[in-house]
């Protein structure tokens, strides 16, 4: 974990200084909502709380700010949050994990997890993360997530492990080697996941090749049920 967690930071430290823009299909499903299976009231935004789940290096973080969201975001070290801390003031920062979060209960109105809630911690299963998640959203409180397909490239040479879960081996930026994902493989799958303790709004399937990375995710929309 700490060998991990240092490759994070050099990875920080590298880009740190970077402009960093949000990620197109969080523009799509929270900014754009109005598609024909897909229909949200942004005016609901304004001062609602919502949790950037391992906001990474903050990409989406302005565009929650813009439509109005209190926002508030994890990452899973002291060293990662110094660094978002002094680039987004306006944001509360905690470390928090997906399967343990340092929030009360029923304390948020949205959650949003780009590129993150498909981690498993050591020794965690994914309803581990979908129970942490129910227990910090409010009753039909909304949940946005991808959560990648054995296609995206970082799992290319990855070893499958149980029920679509895979131990990645080969990344080729070198620091998630060691973790275990969570994928989905259809959309009946996301419904086994996830449908214990959320309720599926829509999901719909996204897959794009970057000059050779193949990156392949379905969108999801949730809504909390207690």
């Amino acid at each position: 974990m700490n060998n991990q967690v240092q490759k994070w930071l050099k990875q920080y430290n590298e880009t740190k200084q970077n402009p960093v823009y949000p990620t197109e299909w969080c523009i799509r499903t929270i900014a754009g909502a109005n598609y024909p299976n897909l229909k949200l009231d942004k005016s609901q935004y304004k001062g609602k709380k919502i949790l950037d789940i391992s906001c990474g290096d903050g990409r989406n973080l302005n565009l929650l700010l813009d439509l109005g969201f209190e926002v508030y975001a994890t990452e899973i070290s002291e060293e990662t949050i110094a660094i978002l801390s002094k680039r987004f003031p306006e944001v509360t920062f905690s470390v928090g994990f997906n399967h343990k979060q340092p929030f009360p209960d029923s304390y948020f109105d949205y959650a949003l997890a780009c590129g993150s809630f498909y981690y498993l911690e050591h020794k965690t299963h994914f309803n581990e993360n979908v129970i942490e998640l129910n227990r910090i959203l409010k009753h039909d409180a909304i949940f946005f997530a991808n959560m990648t397909t054995k296609e995206t490239y970082i799992l290319h040479d990855a070893i499958p492990l149980e029920d679509g879960e895979y131990l990645i081996t080969n990344d080729p930026h070198d620091f998630r080697n060691g973790y275990r994902w969570q994928t989905v493989n259809s959309q009946e799958h996301i419904e086994q996941l996830f449908s214990q303790h959320l309720s599926i709004v829509t999901s719909c399937k996204l897959q794009e090749d970057y000059f050779g990375y193949v990156i392949s995710n379905y969108i999801v929309v949730c809504k909390n049920i207690k």
